[in-house]
């Protein structure tokens, strides 16, 4: 029987605790910033992915950190 938390990485099962890293749970939203912030992973990780509970916004920490927006340089109308 297979283990959920195993990943296949190139044809190769590792265990998720070996091909990634704990960390810690966000302390708010980095939408809303509200701390009403839960996940249903057992294991949380960099891609973990979190919902807000006041604004209803998912990200993972991992992502967030790649995503930047452009700079914003007024209205175009």
């Amino acid at each position: 029987m297979s283990n959920r938390r195993d990943s296949y990485v190139f044809g190769q099962r590792r265990p998720a605790e070996a091909t990634e890293q704990v960390v810690q749970r966000p302390a708010a939203c980095p939408f809303c910033e509200s701390k009403a912030v839960g996940t249903l992973a057992k294991v949380i990780t960099a891609s973990t992915y979190w919902r807000c509970q006041a604004c209803g916004e998912m990200w993972n920490p991992e992502r967030l950190q790649r995503t930047t927006l452009p700079p914003r340089r007024g209205s175009s109308w």
